[in-house]
This record gives C-alpha cells, structure tokens and sequence, in this order.
C-alpha cells in the first residue's frame, strides 16, 4: 500500500513511514540497510548473518489465537553481525554491535479475546537466542498459545507454549506523559524441553522508552534491556515490547 505518509515496496526492502525512510543499498552487493531520519539523521548498516533463517511456527505461520485466522507469517535472522556509521544532530559515530532482524506479517493478528502482548527477543553471552511473548486476554491471563523460542549456536529451535513458562511482572512504571503503567522488569521462567528450568530477569536500560505517535490514541513501550541470571548476573542483553495497556490495540489490528 501507499499513501501520502507511507510506502513499502512489495520487491525488496524500501519502506518510508511518516519522515523515517529505509532501504537495502543494491548497489555495495550485500547486506547493507540505510535509513534516513527526520533532522538530516542517518544510519547505514552492513548486516551479515550468523545463523541461518528461522522460521517461526507451522513452515513460518505462526499462531496467535484459537481462530485458525490469527495468524502471522513470521521468520527472523536472530543474530547479525553488524558495522556501520551513526549520523545524529550532525555528528558522525562508528558503529558496530549485533542485530536482530525480525519480519512479521499477518491480516488478523491477535484472536477473540486478546488485548494485546508482551513480547521479547535475547541474545545471550553463550551465542543462543531467545524469543518469547505473552498474549494477553481481557482477564490478565496468558492464551495457550504463548511460546518461547529458544535458537541453539547452530541456529536449531525448540520450543514451549502457555502450560510450560510464566511470565511474571516484577515492577511497573508510570509514564509522565499517556499516565500508563507498563510493567518494565519481568522475570521469564521457562521449561526447556532439554535443559529443565530456565529463568531470565529483564532489566531496562532506562525506564522511558515508551513510544506515543503521531496520534497519541495508542502507545506502548519498547526498548533496549539487560537479561539477568537468578544471581543477578549479566548474560545477555533483550528487546523488550509491551503493546495495549492503553485499551483497543485488539479492534485495531483487526
């Protein structure tokens, strides 16, 4: 679709979203992404794969309800190495660090009930990967078909849903500006099919990453966190998102 204030190409990677344009650079021949912020802000990235395509759920869809139809098609690189230079209030940064490139696609995306999710990818120190979400309904409560994703050093997956993790809410923040709560430390503990027993504690950065629009009528949080052991040790680090807390995110993607 395009309109006045968005395009995406249906080709390759081209997208532009009110002033924020992205776009994979054909003509270096790689992996290469630039994307232009408003304010003559920049960021140009090489992205080379450590691992091969995941494919989340049933050949990539990946359900998010009882309704057949809520569904999403879903793939993801869960670790990227990653160079590049940073352009911000007109001064130039070499970067460099580890990606993660996450797609996700559907018509219907959340299922009767549902209000909306909490979701997160980890990247740990040991070169694993961790994907796990929270759908939640009306009541507070998890739908069954919560998972967690864990991605070996060969980029082999195993999973888990609803019956064998929890996700607990540990402290809550009130953002100045919407007046939502948003329950920003969380701590994941999950059954590996293999391993037994896994916990990993989500501590933010900072507490404000919460994303209002350019409407306002729908915002939610999501940034960068530090992931913790059950002895407060340092083993990787997340991205943490946390959508419908301000009510109606179900009647809109839907």
């Amino acid at each position: 679709r395009e309109g006045w204030q968005a395009r995406a190409s249906s080709e390759t990677l081209s997208l532009k979203v009110g002033g924020i344009e992205a776009n994979i650079l054909k003509e270096k021949g790689g992996h290469y992404l630039v994307t232009h912020y408003p304010n003559k802000g920049k960021l140009e990235l090489e992205l080379i794969p450590q691992k091969p395509l995941i494919r989340f759920g049933d050949r990539g869809l990946s359900r998010k309800g009882d309704d057949p139809s809520s569904v999403s098609w879903y793939w993801t690189y869960s670790r990227l190495k990653t160079k590049g230079t940073l352009v911000y209030q007109g001064k130039k940064f070499e970067v460099t660090g580890e990606a993660w490139m996450d797609h996700e696609i559907s018509s219907s995306q959340l299922g009767e009930g549902l209000v909306g999710w909490d979701w997160t990818c980890m990247q740990l120190f040991d070169g694993t990967e961790i994907k796990a979400y929270r759908l939640r309904k009306k009541d507070g409560t998890p739908d069954r078909w919560s998972s967690v994703y864990w991605i070996d050093s060969k980029g082999r997956v195993e999973k888990v849903q609803a019956d064998h993790f929890s996700w607990e809410e540990q402290s809550n923040w009130i953002s100045p500006g919407s007046g939502l709560s948003y329950p920003i430390r969380v701590k994941i503990s999950a059954k590996h099919p293999k391993h037994g027993m896994r916990e990993y504690r989500l501590e933010p950065f900072i507490e404000n990453q919460e994303f209002v629009g350019n409407r306002g009528d729908n915002p939610y949080w999501e940034g960068a966190c530090s992931v913790l052991n059950t002895n407060g040790e340092e083993i990787g680090r997340a991205y943490l998102e946390l959508a419908g807390y301000g009510g109606g995110l179900g009647a809109r993607l839907n």
